[in-house]
This record gives structure tokens, C-alpha cells and sequence, in this order.
């Protein structure tokens, strides 16, 4: 099974985010313009990632969709070509 490795980077990002953000909120020693560069950059952290994780996890499930999508076809026209050849077997057992 593939796992691909975007949408985590993505979601870790997003994680790490959310942690430098609650951070920046409970931690009453940090300076407070330090406190809101870590805020700005949490958010953007936060809202990249998850956007990132998302839009790279939504490819992955188009593409192994069509991979199946694909795969059901070949089934599909396999079963035809037997069906077509029992056919054409038994017509040659009974023309009737």
C-alpha cells in the first residue's frame, strides 16, 4: 500500500502550527513582540498546512480513483471477450 508523503508533511505542518500557537497563548513570559511574530506565523503555518495536507490528500484520492476506474474497465472488457467467446462456443454446440 502507498502512503503518500505530502498530505502528512502537510498535516505536520499544520500540527507544529497549532502548537507554536498554543504556545504563544499560555506562555505569559514571552515578550510581546515576539508573542505576536509567533502568532502571525502559526497562522500562517496553520492555514497553509492544512491547506496543503488537504489539496494533496484530495489528488492522491482523484488518482487512485481513476486507477480503479481503469482497472474496473479492464475487468469489464475482459468478462465481454469471455462472454463473447462462450457465446460464440455454444452457437457453434446448437446454431439454434
Amino acid at each position: 500500500m502507498h502512503i503518500p508523503f505530502d498530505p502528512i508533511l502537510g498535516f505536520s505542518t499544520a500540527g507544529f502550527s497549532t502548537a507554536a500557537l498554543w504556545l504563544a497563548q499560555t506562555a505569559d513570559q514571552v515578550v510581546p513582540g515576539v508573542k505576536g511574530w509567533i502568532e502571525v506565523g502559526g497562522t500562517i503555518g496553520l492555514i497553509v498546512g492544512l491547506s496543503y495536507g488537504c489539496t494533496t490528500l484530495w489528488k492522491e484520492v482523484q488518482k487512485q480513483k481513476q486507477e480503479i476506474a481503469h482497472l474496473n474497465k479492464e475487468v469489464r472488457e475482459d468478462w465481454k471477450k469471455q462472454n463473447d467467446r462462450l457465446i460464440s462456443a455454444l452457437d457453434k454446440i446448437d446454431p439454434q
